[in-house]
């Protein structure tokens, strides 16, 4: 008898160890969960506040209305869509561990992704095309730089970042046709890209 309600408390202490080790390993998943999500909003919310103080800033103040800032405001704008289009499905795939949009949002998504990262780097170049021309040649920074040249990089910039974004994206240009079939059927947004397109990518 003594033997039998030893072994039965034993069961119960061990049935209570694994139950009390399940809740401490869930409590612990969902404060690291909780953590993350809070650290990347907080990511996105400094981002859309720090690109939005830069585009009401050129557009508040007169004196900073001038060709060489043209490029930091859009800039700006193509950061600020990063935050606003990209980032937030980025977060909620990492928090929740699942991509629950489907692939054709997913497809949208690196798209967009590749497109404002695209357009950021391109933005950079354009600054540092339109600096060389101010220290090199200060007096004719004006004739060379006009309102019409810099509304044409800008175009030709998004343009091809549209194109380099998009296309190849939507049209299956990037990824292999053994990528598209398992990519399909899975519950993650993964960018997998082949040969060709990713050495443009990751270059």
């Amino acid at each position: 008898m003594a033997a039998a309600l030893f072994k039965a408390l034993a069961m119960t202490t061990i049935i209570v160890a694994a139950i009390c080790g399940n809740m401490l390993v869930i409590a612990g998943e969902v404060a690291a969960a909780l953590f993350k999500a809070l650290a990347m909003t907080t990511i996105i919310v400094a981002a859309i506040c720090g690109n939005m103080l830069v585009i009401v800033s050129a557009l508040r103040f007169e004196r900073l209305r001038i060709i060489a800032n043209s490029f930091l405001v859009s800039l700006a704008v193509a950061d600020l869509l990063v935050a606003v289009l990209v980032m937030p499905f980025n977060a909620l795939q990492q928090v929740a561990g699942r991509w629950p949009f489907g692939p054709v949002v997913c497809d949208i998504f690196n798209a967009n992704d590749v497109l404002f990262s695209t357009a950021s780097l391109l933005h950079l170049c354009c600054v540092s095309v339109d600096r060389y021309v101010a220290v090199t040649d200060p007096f004719g920074y004006e004739r060379h730089m006009t309102v019409r040249r810099v509304v044409a990089m800008l175009a030709c910039l998004w343009t091809a970042s549209a194109l380099l974004g998009h296309l190849p994206i939507h049209l299956g240009w990037y990824r292999d046709l053994s990528d598209q079939l398992t990519d399909d059927c899975g519950d993650v947004c993964e960018f997998n890209v082949n040969r060709v397109y990713g050495e443009y990518i990751y270059k």
